[in-house]
């Protein structure tokens, strides 16, 4: 017995947002006592008819159609949680009730109340197991007569849906007994007359899948034309859709999603071509007034078409398609139509090569390609200049719908464009016959390598062969013969053609593709020359070599080395002309090297010593000559420039490769190295490293210094190679250079110090080494090396625990006595980076607060941060360069310790912030606060530092609010607050708008910082002006006086009175001055124009031309104020 009865649920209050917990409770009771009794429907003491008659005093004539609704609102709940179904007579006996009232044959006026939930339980009991298949028929029939009475459309779109949903189950899983019972044209009939009104998105998206089932699934059923008919003229009149939902509700349909919809039911049945295919061509006759984008969907719906109707659907189309479309090729101007017109004829002759078995010369395929093909090559002799290009691409869209297809267009127009090239002598007219050549070429690649027929192709276009070549050649020969001319259009399509000749598989023989790539080669060495035929040389090298990698090994690469020779002249002028020449060349093989992965191995086999993939043969290939022909080159003296620009070359070509790689192994995945255990670099910086790093001894102790033949310049080129080659993707700690030095020399000090030096055994120098406080200035210089494999090394451990064998703390405090002292000898470079070595521990190893031991006979733990405060509070000690150098330093530190967020930093800031007050060097610490935010050039994310996102607003907090504090103190000098303005400068010039204007806002230091006598600073300020008067509009029109003032100060500039302001400057007051004019009430602007029109009037006069035209728009902005556009 249930503890609540029928009336319970009827005066219990509803929620939209689902049943309540009281409501819940009285379905529980309901559907618990139904589980336990078990075959019977014995809810208590009820049954099925006893439940019915209960609800009956709820049912009855005088009841309002609320109730009504309310009372059935318990069916859809009980009948989703039985855990039981009902007999097979009780379900028939629910659906006939149901279904009663939906018929509604008397017209009982209750009966149209609760419509949603006689659906919403139909739509549940159908899919019951004991549901009566004969029934469907009475269920469809019952859900038609809502619309036959119009009682449909005038349902909610939720009742509408679960209607919809009812119908949709019964045609797909009920499709027999259906058609059985009540036949396919009431069936269609009753379908259609639903949808005669609808247009909700979400009642469509259930109808549209609904038409295309049954169009595709219930073709062995007797469905008639008038069937079909009623079908697509139900569907069709939504073409083109305007209906979906929004794109942030994803609950309703999306108009993209409900024009796919339609797409399925149009490609639903070939009984809708003769509606679809005419329907479409008529859109698009001229007179037409179409938008483009929906002329598009045209075009794109009548190629689905093509492509999906069957053969003889097509083929009785397939000449009127052409004669609708062949115009807007001709004749067309706007390129997304003809490409959608092609991709139509595409997609025709596609379709009617599917089932071409043989290659018979009379099939519909054949007509409609000569047809085609015929007309096309009459063309030609009409008007090349309007018609030939064109007809070219329409020969290449047809000949791409299959091999037949290929070799029907071959066989018309090859023949007759070999007698045309003959009569040709305009330039512009070659450029045109072979660019429609090109188009043959590529239609011939488009086609499958697998197709079963490819053979006939081969052996017919094989006929052809010796004409080709003959025209490409001839081309290619002219181009030579007239290198000098500027008037040569021809010869890009010529080279472009050239590449797709070679792509060909087993066309051209290998002394032919040799010949190719040498007259592509003699091109690129024959200057002067156009750059459009440069460009397309280089990019059909680049496609070559990649497909061929002997041609470029053999010749180009082979070419080129051949070029660079082994020493240069000292004479000035021809050493300049030299160099230049030989730079353009090494940049060239660069981007035919370096640009495209390889895409096979070579024939020969891997050559020795490789670790990498096929995609690097080329690559390799091109590091190996050039590195050979520097060590020619080093071996003379006086060819350093020489080797600089062989060596940026070689480390270019690394950089571009791997760059190249990154964004090719998007798409595609990267063969399996050889040797997973080697880098793919690492013979590189191996070479490189051997070169200029040399075993010495000083007169204490060995060390590790730069050969005497090698500048600075060089050093750092090789340092930044191993930078690259150590962070790139392809470097694992499995293949690391560094850690597997270090692994296989265990006894000899870290790979960091000996930069891969073989035989070193004196385990000091992990001491030594990193002592440069007294040089000498080659150790100084080696340490750059140090530095940057540093960068490059990717973490992958705790670096306590890391194989590379360095203390980071202990190395930290090194570079900072490094960076401080004065006799190290080290060049401006070298000690920039010491500098960059201290921000790398600080940043990526978190070295700051590290403690360390200062050697094995001294127990006392050191910090970095420790030597850092030592060295500021001792500075009065220290000499003027080394005071300097301290603060520099510790500018470095600090922007290291922000940027990762290290516990160092507030100590360090505060260290900077008290500095300023020094009355020597104050304003030097000032200046020093601009490396705080500034972008470093290897402490980045790339380097695989920790750069925190929050580090802005971590420097408001520590910085800008402290300095306004003391900039406000009365016990601040004026000179202290000078240089809190020029520190203020260096950090908000790095921070967003946005950022300073909640944290700075218009204050008086940034008016002060525009009259500060330090440029950046002043450019700054100015900059901070125009940038924060449209988030502050009120704070700059109470200071507009003094703005204005300010500005003016700036741009006056004269002969006798010259301005304190840069160029740069001059010309960001004049953009302050125009911000004011957008952003400011006119009223007052209106005042002070005739004041400052004099000002402007002289920047009208300023010796620069940029300020000379911001000078002109701001005085036309003063001018226009107070008039009406």
């Amino acid at each position: 017995m249930t503890d609540h009865i029928f009336k319970d649920w009827m005066d219990t209050p509803t929620d939209s947002g689902g049943p309540t917990t009281e409501e819940a409770a009285i379905i529980a009771d309901y559907v618990s006592c139904r589980n336990t009794i078990g075959q019977a429907l014995d809810l208590g003491v009820y049954k099925l008819p006893n439940l019915l008659i209960d609800m009956g005093h709820y049912l009855n004539q005088d009841s309002d159609l609320i109730t009504v609704a309310r009372a059935l609102s318990i069916f859809p709940h009980i009948l989703e949680r039985m855990g039981t179904e009902f007999s097979r007579q009780e379900t028939h006996s629910l659906v006939e009730y149901f279904c009663a009232r939906l018929e509604n044959k008397d017209d009982v006026l209750n009966y149209r109340a609760g419509i949603y939930e006689v659906a919403f339980s139909l739509n549940i009991l159908i899919k019951w197991k004991c549901f009566i298949p004969s029934d469907a028929g009475i269920v469809a029939m019952a859900v038609f007569g809502l619309a036959n009475r119009s009682t449909f459309k005038d349902q909610k779109p939720t009742t509408r849906v679960k209607l919809y949903e009812v119908i949709d189950f019964l045609f797909k899983k009920y499709q027999a007994p259906l058609i059985r019972d009540v036949k396919v044209t009431p069936l269609i009939l009753g379908l259609v007359s639903m949808a005669e009104l609808e247009k909700n998105p979400s009642c469509l998206g259930i109808l549209f899948p609904l038409y295309t089932h049954i169009g595709r699934n219930w073709r062995g059923y007797p469905l008639g034309d008038s069937d079909y008919d009623a079908i697509w003229e139900s569907f069709i009149r939504y073409f083109p859709v305007t209906l979906g939902g929004a794109p942030q509700d994803p609950s309703v349909p999306s108009k993209e999603l409900i024009k796919e919809l339609l797409l399925q039911c149009v490609l639903s049945s070939h009984h809708y071509a003769k509606g679809a295919v005419p329907r479409f061509i008529d859109m698009l006759d001229t007179n037409t007034d179409l938008s483009a984008n929906l002329k598009i969907e045209v075009l794109s719906t009548l190629a689905a078409c093509v492509d999906s109707y069957p053969v003889p659907t097509i083929a009785e189309w397939s000449s009127k398609i052409w004669d609708a479309l062949k115009f807007e090729i001709w004749n067309g101007e706007n390129e997304d139509f003809i490409q959608g017109a092609l991709e139509v004829l595409r997609a025709t002759a596609a379709s009617l090569g599917r089932s071409q078995d043989t290659w018979s010369t009379q099939t519909p395929m054949t007509e409609f390609v000569v047809a085609a093909a015929t007309e096309c090559k009459s063309r030609f002799r009409d008007s090349k200049k309007l018609y030939l290009v064109s007809s070219g691409r329409i020969l290449h869209a047809v000949a791409s719908g299959s091999l037949y297809a290929f070799h029907l267009v071959a066989k018309t127009v090859l023949p007759a464009m070999h007698v045309m090239r003959q009569d040709l002598k305009l330039p512009s007219e070659k450029k045109m016959l072979l660019t429609v050549y090109n188009y043959i070429l590529d239609a011939r690649l488009a086609q499958p390598q697998d197709d079963p027929q490819r053979d006939l192709l081969v052996r017919s276009f094989e006929g052809f062969r010796d004409g080709i070549v003959e025209v490409y050649f001839d081309a290619v020969s002219n181009i030579q013969q007239e290198s000098s001319s500027s008037d040569l259009p021809f010869g890009v399509p010529a080279v472009e053609g050239l590449v797709l000749l070679s792509q060909i598989p087993s066309y051209l023989s290998a002394v032919e593709q040799g010949m190719i790539v040498q007259e592509l080669n003699t091109i690129l060495f024959s200057p002067p020359q156009d750059n459009d035929i440069r460009n397309a040389v280089l990019l059909s090298l680049q496609k070559i070599s990649a497909m061929e990698p002997e041609t470029f090994h053999e010749i180009t690469l082979t070419n080129f080395i051949e070029k660079l020779p082994d020493t240069l002249s000292h004479n000035g002028v021809e050493l300049k002309a030299n160099l230049e020449i030989i730079a353009g060349h090494l940049q060239d093989l660069v981007e035919i090297a370096c640009s495209r992965p390889c895409q096979r191995q070579l024939h020969n086999g891997t050559p020795i010593n490789t670790a990498s993939s096929y995609w690097h043969r080329n690559f390799d290939a091109m590091e190996n000559k050039l590195l050979e022909k520097l060590d020619v080159v080093l071996q003379e003296k006086g060819q350093q420039e020489y080797a600089n620009m062989i060596l940026a070359a070689i480390c270019g070509g690394l950089q571009v490769f791997d760059t190249n790689l990154n964004s090719i192994r998007i798409k595609s995945s990267e063969p399996s190295p050889l040797d997973p255990k080697i880098g793919p670099y690492s013979y590189i910086v191996k070479a490189l490293f051997q070169k200029v790093v040399q075993q010495k001894r000083s007169t204490s102790a060995t060390y590790i210094g730069i050969k005497e033949s090698f500048d600075e310049k060089f050093v750092q080129m090789v340092g930044r190679t191993a930078m690259w080659a150590l962070r790139s993707n392809l470097t694992t700690a499995a293949n690391s250079m560094p850690l597997n030095w270090n692994a296989l020399h265990p006894d000899q000090p870290s790979v960091i110090w000996t930069l891969f030096t073989h035989g070193l055994k004196d385990e000091s120098l992990n001491d030594s080494q990193q002592n440069l406080q007294k040089g000498p200035a080659d150790k100084c210089l080696a340490n750059v090396l140090s530095m940057y494999l540093l960068a490059g090394h990717r973490l992958s451990e705790p670096l306590t625990d890391a194989p590379l064998r360095i203390e980071p703390a202990k190395v930290a405090s090194s570079m900072i006595r490094n960076a401080i002292s004065s006799e190290s000898r080290s060049s401006r470079f070298g000690r920039m980076c010491m500098l960059w070595f201290l921000q790398l521990l600080v940043s990526k190893y978190r070295a700051a607060s590290q403690p360390y031991a200062a050697s094995s006979f001294d127990a006392t733990l050191h910090q970095p941060l420790q030597v850092m405060t030592f060295e500021v509070d001792i500075c009065r000690t220290k000499s003027d360069q080394e005071i300097k150098n301290t603060y520099q330093t510790l500018a470095y530190f600090t922007a290291a310790s922000i940027a990762s967020f290290d516990h160092s930093m507030e100590p360090l800031v505060n260290m900077m912030i008290k500095a300023l007050s020094d009355p020597k060097y104050g304003r030097r610490v000032g200046q020093s606060f601009r490396i705080l935010l500034a972008k470093s050039e290897v402490m980045d994310k790339l380097n695989f530092c920790k750069i925190r996102a929050l580090r802005f607003q971590k420097v408001i907090s520590l910085v800008v609010i402290p300095l306004q504090g003391a900039y406000a103190s009365p016990m601040t000098s004026r000179m202290g607050k000078d240089n809190i303005v020029i520190a203020l400068a260096g950090v908000l010039a790095y921070m967003e708008p946005d950022l300073v204007a909640d944290a700075f806002g218009f204050s008086s230091i940034m008016l002060e910082g525009c009259d500060s006598s330090d440029d950046f600073t002043k450019e700054t300020f100015i900059h901070l002006l125009q940038v924060l008067i449209p988030f502050c509009p009120k704070d700059a029109e109470s200071h507009l006086d003094t703005v204005i003032r300010l500005m003016t100060d700036r741009t006056h500039n004269t002969y006798d009175s010259p301005s304190d302001a840069s160029v740069r400057c001059r010309a960001k007051a004049l953009d302050v001055l125009m911000r004011l004019t957008e952003h400011l009430p006119v009223a007052g602007l209106l005042q002070r124009r005739a004041r400052l029109m004099p000002e402007l009037d002289l920047a009208l006069d300023d010796c620069s031309r940029d300020v000379r035209v911001k000078a002109q728009v701001a005085k036309m902005k003063w001018l226009r104020l107070g008039t009406v556009v």
